[in-house]
């Protein structure tokens, strides 16, 4: 079974060559130090639209730094989609998408789930949350992602996924792409903002 450790030392274990449906090679991998350029440049470009449903405190270099910065810390796992894939080790590609993994459930989510009748455990469970980057959204690219960051979470001993902060119930499109890739509403819930949000889970065992 991998560990965060294991995987910050080594981060090639998950390294996946990733083909979209125009024919476009991506490299789907760990979140490495050196990515800070081509972070800031990712979180830079999200729209006001975007960045509503995948928040951070910002999207600039501070925060690309940051990120890279945590790299092997707490209980967050970063993956990137880079195109063109790394040619080598000082030369990264554009980040397109970064998806996060989170092995921690925070208290909120444990009581929110207890209501649903749901009892989630971190030993089995992780959080999940996807961002692709405004210019390459609808070119299939979440979709490709999806079988191998399944795949990555049962490597690390997990057999249920949710949803990092649900998603908004006003989202038909994402609604949608979750159910396709097996994920089933749980409960629904509003947030700090009072935006009336879904919880959704996807059994991986």
């Amino acid at each position: 079974m991998l560990t965060l450790a294991a995987v910050a030392t080594q981060p090639e274990l998950l390294y996946y060559d990733v083909r979209l449906r125009d024919g476009t090679a991506l490299l789907y991998r760990p979140l490495l130090a050196r990515d800070g350029q081509a972070l800031t440049g990712f979180l830079e470009s999200l729209s006001p639209h975007t960045r509503e449903r995948w928040t951070l405190d910002s999207y600039d270099r501070i925060m690309a730094e940051s990120l890279c910065a945590d790299i092997g810390r707490y209980d967050k796992l970063r993956l990137v989609a880079v195109d063109p894939p790394d040619l080598d080790e000082d030369q990264t590609g554009d980040v397109v998408a970064l998806f996060e993994f989170s092995f921690g459930i925070p208290s909120g989510d444990l009581y929110r789930y207890t209501k649903y009748g749901v009892e989630l455990d971190e030993t089995h469970d992780c959080r999940f949350g996807p961002c692709v980057r405004d210019a390459d959204q609808r070119r299939g690219i979440a979709s490709a992602l999806m079988a191998p960051t399944f795949a990555i979470a049962r490597r690390f001993g997990k057999s249920r996924m949710i949803l990092w902060g649900g998603v908004f119930a006003n989202n038909e499109p994402a609604l949608a792409f979750y159910r396709k890739q097996g994920f089933g509403e749980v409960g629904r819930f509003s947030n700090s903002d009072g935006k009336a949000c879904v919880d959704m889970m996807r059994l991986l065992a």
